[in-house]
């Protein structure tokens, strides 16, 4: 008996330690966003005036609605993942993935449409982990975005919301009156999707909407436990005119030809021809992240004198390993062939240039005047000075720092893009602004610029011309003579970070022989020579990667983290 209880003690211990593991339910916790919506430094309520808004400082404004939808909510963990976030269903503020956020009471000029119950939270699950950051679009998903409003489930019920099956709903609606004596004082705010094609305003459409219009959302340093997502009307209007408005319709209500809409749009994040981000909608305005601990904001409080801001100077250098480059010395063993090469041209454009604060926010560092090197978010580096091989199409002067206007505060880190944003990209060069007028920088309309111009000569004496032309490519439209109407395929616009950078003690510095590493310049693909940004220029192949992007579609592989052509020092 003894040996029989032994045996069976024996299998139901062995049968416990093989339990299958995948049979256990995963660990979840639960999560609250909370989320405000202010004017500036006050709270937006519907009876109340706001003045200083918008490029005229004078307009008062008060509002009529206070509304807007999320979605797609995800959590980023520790090592960089989107982790999605379950909303929790069956209250009337949830539905599926969606969310609707509501600060309006129904009070003052929001009795008409509004309703008296506000929502300020999103509530879900995820899996147990630590978070340090947020991503959500905002808006409705095309899944749900073009159905019957009065048969949907809450939130999706709400007739001023929406505009017709074909439409879909207003993702935002914000509307505003101005404090002015003019017909025109109606100033509404109605983000939704556009190009959606079917028969009428009564059908659905079959196919994605061709301008989606959904901004993607991402703040990091976002600690869901103590901080808030603060969206705010105020900095959303920078450089916006809401004192008047263009009538049929009034306001921005997302047209691609909305004259209202030209400068909101971008301060969203979007594009107003595509409807897609610019630059992963990191540019956006209205979203900031107060933390209880610093009281800190993103992006910046629109509204600055001159004692809250400082000049800066972004000290940059370009280095052949340890050696400083020029266009009138020889350098030895660069590239996969040890090669010695000379330079007949080196500068790049830098550009959209933000500064990390200590609490991990990215604070947009607009550009101040310097002698011509500057011009909007644009900058030029120019490391050659027409000697040597450089005195054929390079220029005597050269620039080595960038020049920033920025709040005061503490800064622990810089993102910069490497080229140029495709709102200056395809221009006319004859006619555009310093330092945008550099034809020896530039293909043509249809392509653009040179975001970066390094010619390198290797040592022999045929085929020994070997250029660096960053450019982006892809680019649609009738011939060279010709601007794109829609971003390229291939942007080639590449995200430059560093987390750890002390610009008042550190230089950037651009190294030729680390972005040549594992690149032969001993030889090339003649027709054209060297790296032209092409998809198909074999050239390219190895040299891409140094510079953190895919050749393949002209994005940054893992946000451009293995680059290998600045660093600092």
């Amino acid at each position: 008996m003894k040996l029989v209880q032994s045996l069976l003690f024996a299998c139901c211990f062995l049968f416990a330690l093989t339990w299958p593991v995948m049979a256990q339910e995963p660990n979840n916790q639960n999560v609250t966003l909370n989320f405000k919506l202010n004017a500036g430094d006050k709270a937006a309520t519907c009876n109340q005036k706001y003045t200083g808004f918008g490029s005229v400082p004078t307009t008062t404004v008060e509002f009529a609605d206070l509304r807007y939808y999320v979605s797609n909510v995800r959590l980023i963990n520790q090592a960089g993942q989107e982790i999605p976030l379950n909303l929790s269903q069956g209250s009337t503020w949830q539905y599926q993935n969606v969310a609707l956020l509501d600060f309006e009471d129904k009070s003052g000029r929001c009795s008409e449409i509004g309703t008296t119950a506000l929502n300020t939270t999103i509530s879900g699950t995820v899996a147990t982990g630590s978070y340090t950051g947020v991503i959500f679009n905002l808006g409705v998903p095309f899944a749900l975005n073009h159905q019957d409003v009065t048969s949907a489930t809450a939130p999706l019920n709400l007739p001023p919301l929406w505009w017709n099956w074909q439409g879909g709903y207003k993702f935002i609606r914000v509307d505003m009156y101005a404090d002015s004596p003019i017909t025109n004082s109606f100033w509404p705010i109605h983000l939704g999707s556009t190009g959606c094609s079917s028969a009428n305003g009564s059908t659905p459409p079959a196919a994605p909407c061709t301008n989606p219009n959904l901004p993607e959302i991402r703040l990091n340093k976002f600690n869901f436990t103590r901080d808030t997502i603060v969206g705010n009307i105020a900095t959303l209007l920078t450089n916006v005119n809401v004192s008047t408005s263009t009538s049929t319709p009034n306001g921005c209500m997302s047209g691609q030809t909305d004259p209202d809409c030209v400068k909101l749009f971008p301060n969203l994040g979007l594009s107003l021809q595509t409807g897609q981000c610019i630059n992963g909608c990191a540019d956006q305005k209205l979203f900031q992240v107060e933390s209880p601990a610093t009281k800190a904001y993103l992006p910046l409080i629109i509204r600055q004198t001159a004692a809250d801001t400082t000049t800066l100077d972004l000290r940059f250098a370009m280095k052949v390993g340890d050696q400083t480059a020029a266009c009138n010395q020889k350098y030895s063993n660069i590239g996969s062939a040890k090669s010695t090469v000379d330079f007949a041209d080196l500068r790049f454009y830098v550009s959209n240039i933000r500064l990390i604060n200590s609490t991990g926010n990215e604070i947009a560092a607009p550009l101040a005047a310097h002698g011509g090197w500057q011009y909007q978010n644009v900058a030029l580096l120019d490391f050659e000075n027409k000697t040597g091989r450089c005195n054929e199409i390079g220029t005597t002067e050269t620039n080595n720092i960038v020049k920033l206007t920025l709040p005061q505060g503490q800064y622990t880190g810089i993102k910069f893009n490497l080229g140029v944003p495709f709102t200056l990209n395809h221009q006319n060069v004859t006619s555009a602004t310093t330092p945008l007028n550099l034809p020896a920088l530039w293909w043509n309309w249809q392509g653009g610029y040179k975001f970066v111009r390094f010619d390198v000569y290797n040592d022999l004496t045929l085929n020994n011309f070997w250029p660096i032309h960053l450019g982006s490519t892809g680019c649609a439209s009738a011939n060279s003579q010709t601007p794109p109407t829609a971003p390229c395929s291939n942007p080639n616009l590449p995200e430059i970070t560093f987390s750890n950078f002390n610009a008042t003690s550190q230089t950037i510095v651009a190294d030729i022989a680390t972005v040549l590493n594992g690149v032969d310049v001993s030889t090339s693909v003649p027709q054209p020579s060297g790296c032209m940004s092409s998809k198909s220029d074999p050239d390219c192949n190895n040299l891409f990667p140094n510079l953190g992007l895919s050749l393949e579609t002209g994005q940054c592989i893992n946000e451009c983290k293995d680059q290998k052509l600045f660093r600092l020092e």
